[in-house]
């Protein structure tokens, strides 16, 4: 089972990025979709599809939550996804919850992911922002609860490693991680929440055009 889950906020110290600016992003014939579950959203549609595969089902409701004159957030929602693998499913949620201070230096909001596995559970924690008071990476097996070391546990972290990546399959050549198949693919799956929650329906992310 994954779990991931996203949650809104400021933050003192984030970014100061005017509303003018943004308003691109609320416009889905602009933006392709929605601010949270099809932008930022897409990151974890990519880490699910990493961990677990394509999902071959998809179900979504997605709500809107007005943030200025006109101007609507597509949340709360909650995105069901059984993947190809036997027995293996995921949950996605997402909160808009504006008025929860954050630490954060980039986008003031949340990220959090729980890998449940037969022998024991993996969390990632605090990579967006300094939230919950635990660290980044931990583990549960054999009943009891253990911190991962691990560098590089920011956003900033991620820019900087898969910038070298690409640098080195462009030089030494290989196939990139995120490759155009699997940047289809994992389109095809945010697509597909999109799908579902308009029209109320599960959704088979391979038949997405």
């Amino acid at each position: 089972m994954l779990r991931m889950r996203i949650n809104t906020g400021r933050s003192p110290k984030g970014w100061k990025i005017p509303l003018s600016s943004w308003f691109w992003r609320f416009d889905e014939q602009k933006s392709g979709g929605g601010e949270l579950v099809f932008d930022h959203g897409y990151h974890l549609f990519s880490l699910a599809y990493a961990l677990m595969g394509q999902a071959k089902r998809v179900s979504a409701w997605i709500d809107r939550t007005p943030v200025a004159p006109g101007i609507y957030v597509d949340a709360p929602a909650t995105i069901m996804l059984q993947f190809q693998r036997k027995r293996a499913y995921g949950v996605f949620d997402i909160s808009h919850t504006p008025k929860i201070v954050m630490n954060s230096k980039y986008y003031s909001d949340d990220d959090r992911i729980e890998v449940v596995g037969e022998k024991g559970n993996i969390f990632i924690n605090r990579y967006t922002t300094r939230t919950i008071d635990l660290p980044e990476l931990m583990i549960y097996k054999d009943g009891k609860t253990h911190a991962i070391p691990v560098e590089g546990v920011t956003w900033a972290d991620s820019f900087i490693a898969a910038t070298r990546h690409l640098i080195k399959v462009l030089k030494t050549g290989g196939t990139p991680v995120l490759d155009g198949k699997t940047g289809k693919a994992v389109l095809q799956m945010t697509l597909a929440a999109q799908i579902s929650a308009r029209e109320g329906r599960e959704v088979d992310p391979s038949l997405v055009p």
